[in-house]
């Protein structure tokens, strides 16, 4: 399915050359060990004067968990990793970033606040390697658990859209076409 989206943006920003959108599948759990090894992967398939810059978007659960101690060895193991993470090549890092959409269902705005201005993330916030981005109201109330749950549950759940609404038309079809979450 991701590279079905990944077609469908990539369609989208034709006029943007620079553009380039693709899918990689790593056997790497974390965010910085994926980016420590597509790094060198990348730079040895493109010219040398060709900056790569690895965007990861992470829903808001996902960015607290990338921020949360409990997940690394320690303290200080999370910090120099995310610090090796965010840091440009020059300065002896990946350079990678991370985008989120801000979305309804998630952190408050109080929350989000008080998440931002964390001794750990507020540096990457202040220097754009952490982006928060708003959204349209309606694609804030996409996710895709919803999918799942529209397509199990489509006649009963009065509150949800149409399912194919929160998807672009080639994942909608493979959905259908794959008989996925019991697509009849």
């Amino acid at each position: 399915m991701m590279i079905h989206l990944a077609e469908d943006l990539a369609e989208s920003h034709q006029a943007q050359p620079s553009v380039n959108i693709a899918v990689a599948v790593i056997d790497e759990p974390s965010f910085v060990g994926k980016s420590i090894k597509l790094q060198p992967y990348l730079r040895s398939r493109v010219p040398n004067e060709t900056r790569i810059k690895l965007a990861f978007v992470l829903g808001t659960d996902t960015i607290t968990r990338f921020f949360a101690p409990r997940f690394y060895p320690s303290l200080d193991s999370m910090l120099r990793s995310i610090r090796h993470f965010f840091l440009e090549p020059a300065q002896g890092g990946e350079g990678s970033e991370i985008v989120c959409a801000r979305r309804s269902s998630t952190l408050s705005e109080e929350e989000e606040q008080e998440f931002l201005q964390t001794e750990e993330v507020k540096e990457w916030v202040d220097v754009g390697a952490v982006k928060l981005i708003d959204i349209g109201e309606e694609e804030a109330k996409m996710s895709s658990t919803k999918v799942r749950e529209g397509i199990k549950n489509y006649e009963t759940l009065q509150w949800i859209s149409r399912w194919e609404d929160m998807c672009c038309p080639s994942v909608a079809n493979y959905i259908k076409d794959q008989h996925l979450y019991s697509i009849e």
